[in-house]
């Protein structure tokens, strides 16, 4: 699936490149070949940089994406996969179309990744009230425990989900790698099984977490009125999620003895 980065340097249309600048692309695209496998990201990226600016070969800019992915540069990276792609839009060479489906696919994969992670970090932390109420309605207990179990099941149908295109990932590594052990054509499903690998464990870890904290909700709004009373709010925020609050048994008197606090836990 990955592509050999020491061959087609087929010539642009618009300069034929000598056969001394095809071999010295070739030398600096495998020496990043080389870096790449050690995971020397920016050692690798500057030499699929070298030679592609003197043989501009699809594998070349396809390999500087990954590069920037592996650094953690998504954005370049996402440029670099467009590129790629647009290049086999206009060249229809089977090297270029084959450099253009990989991007394709690491390129949605890059961006389900990035966009994941750009919204857990603008989430603001937000809270919702909750205490006992004689209104005869449901109390503000009730309701944040329904809504914390609402993220829990959010969270469990995300890492559901992730979980099986992880072991559809892992299924077809088994059957292509030896010994365990994966060549450069495995790469895209490779990066494929490490991405839905990570969002399955975020996803089981608020959907465990919302359950937790609803169900602890849950059981403290069926105590009876007449115990101590209880002050408590359901926290979630981007990497978490729990219940904060206290126990007091004179709720409301300033100084009131034996509270008992519960803090949020990490999602």
């Amino acid at each position: 699936m990955l592509l050999a980065v020491s061959v087609a340097l087929t010539p642009t249309p618009a300069r034929a490149q000598t056969d001394t600048e095809r071999a010295a692309a070739s030398q600096m695209a495998d020496e990043g070949a080389e870096a790449y496998q050690k995971g020397e990201w920016a050692r690798a990226l500057r030499q699929f940089q070298r030679a592609y600016a003197i043989v501009p070969a699809p594998s070349f800019l396809l390999y500087q994406a990954r590069c920037h992915d592996r650094l953690g540069q998504l954005d370049e990276a996402d440029n670099i996969y467009q590129r790629t792609i647009e290049n086999g839009d206009g060249d229809k060479s089977a090297t270029a179309q084959q450099a253009a489906n990989e991007a394709r696919g690491e390129q949605r994969s890059l961006r389900q990744r990035r966009d994941a992670l750009r919204a857990r970090a603008a989430a603001p932390a937000t809270t919702a009230p909750a205490s006992s109420s004689d209104s005869g309605g449901p109390s503000g207990l009730r309701t944040a425990s329904w809504a914390a179990f609402g993220v829990g099941a959010t969270g469990l149908l995300v890492g559901l989900v992730s979980g099986g295109v992880m072991l559809s990932k892992k299924s077809t590594l088994d059957d292509e790698c030896v010994a365990n052990r994966c060549g450069p054509a495995q790469e895209g499903d490779l990066s494929g099984f490490r991405s839905a690998r990570t969002v399955s464990w975020v996803g089981w870890s608020v959907g465990l977490a919302g359950a937790a904290t609803g169900l602890t909700l849950w059981l403290i709004d069926r105590k009876p009125s007449d115990g101590p009373k209880t002050t408590a709010r359901l926290v979630v925020g981007p990497s978490f999620s729990g219940v904060q609050g206290a126990f007091l048994r004179d709720a409301g008197v300033p100084g009131a003895a034996n509270p008992r606090s519960f803090r949020p836990s990490p999602a």
